[in-house]
């Protein structure tokens, strides 16, 4: 994979603007060619023009990558730790600032390949360097849906559950007055 950490191809908002600068000042992005550079870096909230892709282009940019910083947006996971583990790059995961929004990513997070950043000051001390050279262990299968109906099934079976219990309806509600 050509490019060692994708600093690129995600929107700047709620911090992660001055996320992917510290990552761009510490050398990491060095050698993605989508992310911008020097004045250009500090002035834009975008990837250069002409760099916007879509579909097709975006998955080759991620397959192409070895990690891909992905920083919280809005919630604390977003939607490219998903796309990057999907395309076999390794997502750059920040550590969630409170207890409520740590336990379940971290759960989910655990048993998959990632690489943790402490806090949000922490995206400018990631050297090249830091990053493991080989891919971290971790089980993807996580991400798949027939992943966790199988462990359902299982503890169902387990628990001589054979059978859906017999559903039964709600009674009929009565007909509001003027329905007629």
């Amino acid at each position: 994979r050509p490019v060692l950490v994708r600093c690129s191809l995600l929107s700047h908002h709620r911090g992660r603007r001055a996320k992917f600068l510290a990552l761009r000042r510490a050398g990491a992005c060095s050698a993605d060619p989508l992310s911008p550079t020097g004045a250009v870096a500090e002035a834009t909230t975008t990837t250069p023009r002409g760099t916007t892709l879509r579909g097709p282009e975006y998955v080759a940019a991620l397959e192409a990558s070895r990690y891909v910083a992905s920083p919280p947006g809005v919630g604390h996971a977003n939607f490219r730790d998903v796309e990057a583990v999907l395309a076999g790059a390794v997502p750059v995961l920040e550590a969630g600032r409170w207890q409520p929004l740590r336990v379940p990513s971290e759960r989910l997070n655990a048993n998959l390949p990632h690489v943790l950043v402490n806090n949000a000051s922490a995206w400018g001390a990631l050297r090249p360097a830091d990053l493991p050279s080989s891919r971290p262990r971790g089980d993807v299968r996580t991400y798949y849906l027939p992943y966790w109906l199988y462990h359902v099934f299982r503890r169902l079976l387990a628990a001589n559950v054979t059978a859906a219990p017999p559903v039964t309806a709600a009674p009929p509600r009565a007909a509001p007055l003027g329905a007629c």
